[in-house]
């Protein structure tokens, strides 16, 4: 099953755990629950892509929604340690020029704080 755990809100940005298959069922399960978390946050976000093992275009629309929703207001977001696939998938969407990758912590909180 498809999860979203929220890792961090209090310090400069919010960090959320996906784990599971970002899929049309997947998505389906925890859409309203990332738009409302991610996409509305007030401060940079950082998705930890660990846990994800499949990657649909359905995830994908998500995490391009929610990049857009923060952009708007001058925040990032940022996708940690995505593996195997999954890394596959967001190099063949080219998603990873339209939204920062990062294989380790530092990278993605300084990543997630630089400049949009």
């Amino acid at each position: 099953m498809t999860q979203m755990h929220i890792v961090d809100q209090q310090g400069a940005h919010l960090r959320v755990a996906l784990t599971g298959r970002l899929d049309s069922a997947g998505v389906g399960h925890l859409e309203q629950q990332f738009n409302v978390t991610v996409g509305r946050a007030d401060r940079p976000a950082i998705v930890d892509f660990a846990g994800v093992t499949f990657l649909s275009s359905m995830g994908i629309r998500l995490l391009v929604s929610a990049a857009k929703d923060l952009s708007r207001r001058g925040l990032k977001l940022v996708i940690l340690a995505p593996q195997g696939l999954v890394r596959e998938s967001i190099t063949s969407a080219a998603l990873h020029r339209i939204i920062p990758v990062a294989d380790s912590d530092d990278a993605a909180m300084a990543m997630a704080i630089a400049m949009v």
